[in-house]
């Protein structure tokens, strides 16, 4: 997952002495999110909670590509806004989301069901 992310943020050391790299914020933000999402008392599985909703990402870098990506593996709709537009059009190409600008989520023309930083 890490090699698709593109992000690495915890390395482990293997018995042959080599790391190996891992995306624990993909894991640890998602798992959050399908939690309280289904924590709302209305019947969604913690699975499948995230399946058809739209996730805004706030930032681009190695935590909001774990975002991203974790997103769209479990069937959301994603938005990537980032201080930097390219860089927010870049994670959002890799993803399959779409991108926008920090005016463009400030001042409401973004909306989603799902804000993450």
């Amino acid at each position: 997952v890490a090699a698709q992310i593109g992000a690495v943020n915890t390395l482990v050391r293997r018995p042959d002495g080599s790391l190996k790299g891992y995306n624990t914020d993909y894991c640890a933000a998602i798992a959050a999110i399908e939690a309280a999402l289904a924590s709302r008392g209305d019947g969604c599985d913690p699975e499948t909670v995230l399946r058809g909703k739209t996730v805004v990402v706030v930032g681009a870098g190695g935590a909001g590509r774990g975002l991203a990506f974790g997103a769209k593996f479990k069937g959301a709709e994603v938005i990537v806004a980032n201080r930097n537009f390219e860089r927010a059009q870049a994670l959002a190409l890799a993803c399959g989301g779409t991108a926008a600008t920090l005016e463009q989520l400030q001042s409401g023309l973004v909306r989603g069901d799902v804000l993450a930083n």
